[in-house]
């Protein structure tokens, strides 16, 4: 083989598929009204700095009062060579823009990954049809993030660098 072959056979056996479990220590599900105002203490810092500047999708209002908070392994994203930004671009991608995701930096202490469902803009509906269809939806969408959960247990995978 010559040198040429020998890195296209290194390229090809790097890059290979991940199974997400893996790179999961920790699920949660929780109540957390205020998107931009977590109640989760190890958060608050970074979810603050992340509304703090708003980008021109700013959809908060949209956003379920339920969040799936993810964190990742430190050392399993380091050997792979995945980013937070990689990871986070998959989930959105799988879930067609119905999921917000946002996420720390590759740096953090704790590599977190935080989604919600994104609700559909309602325009014209009064104030209270629309506070009441957001009680009823609340448990739908605990379960729906329940069903998210397992799917991404499951179901996704990353290839590794």
């Amino acid at each position: 083989m010559d040198s040429k072959q020998i890195f296209v056979l290194r390229y090809i056996f790097k890059k290979r598929p991940l199974a997400f479990p893996l790179l999961v220590l920790a699920l949660q599900i929780f109540y957390d009204p205020e998107p931009d105002q977590t109640i989760v203490p190890e958060d608050r810092e970074w979810v603050g700095e992340y509304y703090e500047l708003p980008d021109e999708e700013d959809n908060r209002d949209r956003l379920s009062p339920w969040v799936l908070r993810i964190q990742l392994d430190n050392k399993v994203m380091t050997d792979k060579k995945l980013s937070m930004r990689e990871v986070g671009e998959r989930i959105i991608n799988d879930f067609m823009g119905d999921l917000n995701c946002i996420f720390t930096d590759d740096n953090a202490d704790e590599l977190v990954l935080r989604l919600r469902i994104v609700k559909e803009q309602n325009a014209g509906d009064d104030f209270d049809d629309l506070q009441q269809a957001a009680e009823e939806d609340e448990d739908k969408d605990c379960r729906f993030l329940k069903n998210i959960e397992r799917d991404i247990l499951k179901d996704m995978v990353l290839i590794s660098k």
